[in-house]
């Protein structure tokens, strides 16, 4: 019944595809984020620094952004369920790594274990991208797309609730309850419609960081708005999960606090549904880009809000609108992966390069703006931000991506 009011049909082979992919995502993203809520206090006190917390979980998104040039020349032939279950692998290794770093202290473990992480999650990306271009029809990419987002959400609701509660009885308890979940999660795709692994090519020789950088230019002068709003999502999402859970726990005296990450995260359980049942088709650049000017908007206010209970609110506000705009830029990164045929995963590697720039930059720029006008109005800094970058994009956009494909013919 629930699926049905999204207007999903799940006796639908597509559908049942976006089902089963969206269930091993939910347990997935369910292990992730509670590791998500576990590593950033323990690398900080196990190396006694805020600031070399900042610089090891920095280092996982340098080796995504890494991962994002060489994985388009390696996984050339990867199906989805290899891509992911290779995803699943890395998780565990991640989790091994960190129970080791519990009771060995090591900043070279600690580094290895953020650089599986970073791997593991550019993987995901790329699964995700490869799955909408080849296992959905066009017209429902932005449906499928807001339906994994709505269980990702739910992942990343609930998360850290279960990270906190588990905490009360074991510091190592989050790490076996991902690990658990993650082995729960492979089993599930295992026994999911997700279709052959595929084969997967990695040839080292095959790599070419040169090469793929000059793909990637070649592609930015066609995507670059897209890259410029992902960039500045993932920004303004690193600053919510650093100078945001800073000023909670500042404000923690205060029980309403406690819902300003909540209230963050719950939107995108809430509104991909109704996204889902919207069956978005054409449009999707404008749209997205009005949707996040509101949110910019917003967020705005949530730096000027005189009581808490208003902060929860414009924060909640701001976020129905970006959660709204997410599954629309990723829709349009996967009509455009669709017809880039056999070269889409140089596309796949720059949008997922943006998210990799974003949480390496916005953590610093996020504590840099709080330290000179505090926490709460850091959000309107980048609120103001996100209004300014909207309505440039909103008169620079063009209506139709154009590839170059006869150039795009020549990559090898």
């Amino acid at each position: 019944m629930f699926f049905r009011r999204m207007g999903v049909n799940t006796g639908s082979s597509v559908w049942s595809r976006v089902l089963a992919l969206s269930t091993v995502f939910f347990l997935i993203g369910l292990s992730d984020s509670v590791l998500s809520y576990w590593v950033p206090p323990f690398v900080q006190k196990t190396l006694g620094s805020a600031l070399l917390m900042g610089v090891v979980l920095s280092f996982s998104s340098i080796v995504g952004l890494s991962a994002d040039i060489v994985l388009p020349q390696l996984l050339q032939g990867a199906g989805v369920r290899k891509l992911i279950m290779i995803s699943v692998f890395l998780s565990l290794g991640f989790g091994a790594l960190l129970l080791l770093s519990y009771r060995v202290t090591s900043v070279f473990v600690l580094l290895l274990a953020m650089g599986t992480w970073g791997v593991y999650y550019e993987l995901l990306n790329f699964s995700r991208q490869q799955f909408l271009a080849n296992n959905t029809p066009h017209n429902i990419h932005a449906s499928a797309s807001a339906v994994l987002f709505t269980f990702r959400g739910l992942a990343y609701t609930i998360g850290p609730l279960i990270a906190g509660f588990l905490l009360t009885s074991s510091t190592q308890a989050p790490i076996v309850f991902a690990l658990v979940i993650t082995v729960i999660g492979g089993l599930a795709l295992r026994i999911s419609r997700l279709g052959s692994g595929g084969h997967v090519n990695l040839e080292i020789k095959n790599v070419n960081f040169v090469s793929e950088l000059k793909h990637w230019k070649t592609l930015f002068r066609v995507v670059w708005p897209m890259i410029a709003m992902s960039i500045f999502m993932g920004i303004i999402d690193s600053v919510f999960w650093t100078s945001g859970t800073v000023f909670s726990e500042k404000m923690s005296g205060n029980i309403i606090a406690r819902f300003i990450l909540p209230a963050y995260m719950l939107p995108m359980v809430l509104v991909g549904p109704l996204l889902a049942r919207m069956n978005i088709v054409s449009g999707k650049k404008r749209k997205a880009q009005i949707l996040y000017l509101v949110s910019g908007f917003l967020l705005v206010l949530v730096g000027f809000a005189d009581n808490l209970a208003a902060v929860v609110f414009f924060v909640f506000a701001s976020s129905v609108m970006s959660a709204a705009a997410y599954p629309l830029v990723d829709a349009v990164y996967g009509d455009m992966v669709e017809r880039l045929g056999r070269q889409r995963w140089h596309l796949i590697g720059l949008s997922s390069s943006a998210t990799s720039v974003a949480y390496i930059v916005g953590p610093i720029l996020s504590g840099f703006v709080s330290g000179i006008v505090g926490e709460q109005k850091t959000f309107a800094v980048f609120g103001i931000g996100a209004v300014v970058l909207s309505v440039v994009l909103l008169f620079t956009t063009k209506r139709k991506f154009t590839l170059p494909q006869s150039e795009i013919a020549r990559w090898v």
